[in-house]
Protein backbone atom coordinates (compact mmCIF):
# COMPACT_ATOMS: atom_id res chain seq x y z
CA UNK A 1 0.00 0.00 0.00
CA UNK A 2 1.39 3.18 -1.19
CA UNK A 3 1.01 6.38 1.45
CA UNK A 4 0.53 9.56 0.12
CA UNK A 5 1.27 13.36 2.20
CA UNK A 6 -1.18 15.55 1.15
CA UNK A 7 -1.05 19.46 1.58
CA UNK A 8 -4.43 20.95 1.69
CA UNK A 9 -4.75 24.86 1.43
CA UNK A 10 -7.95 26.33 1.90
CA UNK A 11 -8.12 30.66 1.14
CA UNK A 12 -10.61 33.27 0.90
CA UNK A 13 -8.84 34.63 -1.98
CA UNK A 14 -5.49 35.96 -3.05
CA UNK A 15 -5.66 38.84 -1.39
CA UNK A 16 -6.08 37.92 2.16
CA UNK A 17 -3.54 35.23 1.34
CA UNK A 18 -1.06 37.27 0.55
CA UNK A 19 -1.62 39.65 3.60
CA UNK A 20 -0.63 36.90 5.29
CA UNK A 21 2.81 35.92 3.63
CA UNK A 22 4.59 37.91 6.01
CA UNK A 23 3.76 35.24 8.29
CA UNK A 24 6.95 33.08 7.30
CA UNK A 25 9.45 36.40 7.93
CA UNK A 26 11.07 37.89 10.81
CA UNK A 27 9.15 40.93 12.29
CA UNK A 28 12.44 42.86 11.63
CA UNK A 29 11.95 42.99 7.98
CA UNK A 30 11.36 46.63 6.38
CA UNK A 31 7.84 46.81 5.10
CA UNK A 32 7.23 49.13 1.95
CA UNK A 33 4.06 49.47 0.52
CA UNK A 34 2.73 51.48 -2.97
CA UNK A 35 0.56 54.19 -2.18
CA UNK A 36 -2.56 53.87 -2.43
CA UNK A 37 -2.69 49.72 -1.41
CA UNK A 38 -5.48 47.56 -0.94
CA UNK A 39 -6.07 47.62 3.11
CA UNK A 40 -5.27 43.82 3.97
CA UNK A 41 -1.64 44.67 3.15
CA UNK A 42 -1.22 46.93 6.12
CA UNK A 43 -3.79 45.28 8.40
CA UNK A 44 -2.14 41.90 8.18
CA UNK A 45 1.89 43.39 9.23
CA UNK A 46 -0.33 46.02 11.66
CA UNK A 47 -1.67 42.79 13.51
CA UNK A 48 2.00 40.95 13.07
CA UNK A 49 3.37 43.66 15.37
CA UNK A 50 5.74 45.07 12.08
CA UNK A 51 4.09 48.39 11.65
CA UNK A 52 5.25 50.56 14.59
CA UNK A 53 3.39 53.07 16.47
CA UNK A 54 0.61 54.78 14.73
CA UNK A 55 1.47 58.78 13.82
CA UNK A 56 -0.34 61.93 13.72
CA UNK A 57 -0.86 61.65 9.96
CA UNK A 58 -2.45 58.07 10.16
CA UNK A 59 0.39 56.38 8.69
CA UNK A 60 2.57 53.57 10.52
CA UNK A 61 6.19 54.28 11.72
CA UNK A 62 7.77 51.41 10.63
CA UNK A 63 5.94 50.94 6.98
CA UNK A 64 7.83 52.28 4.09
CA UNK A 65 4.47 54.01 2.15
CA UNK A 66 6.81 54.80 -1.47
CA UNK A 67 8.75 51.91 -3.02
CA UNK A 68 11.98 54.22 -4.06
CA UNK A 69 12.37 54.96 0.00
CA UNK A 70 12.28 51.61 0.49
CA UNK A 71 15.08 50.86 -1.95
CA UNK A 72 16.79 54.18 -0.24
CA UNK A 73 16.47 52.37 3.08
CA UNK A 74 17.47 48.78 2.31
CA UNK A 75 20.64 49.83 0.64
CA UNK A 76 21.43 52.27 3.88
CA UNK A 77 20.59 48.94 6.03
CA UNK A 78 22.93 46.93 3.52
CA UNK A 79 25.85 49.11 4.03
CA UNK A 80 25.80 50.27 7.38
CA UNK A 81 25.70 45.58 7.89
CA UNK A 82 28.38 44.88 5.84
CA UNK A 83 30.88 47.83 6.08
Amino acid sequence: MAAFEVEIFIGDGAKSSLGHFGDILSVDNIVAVSDPVYPVYIDANVMEGRAGRLLPNRRWSHIIYNVEKAIERIQSVFVKKFR
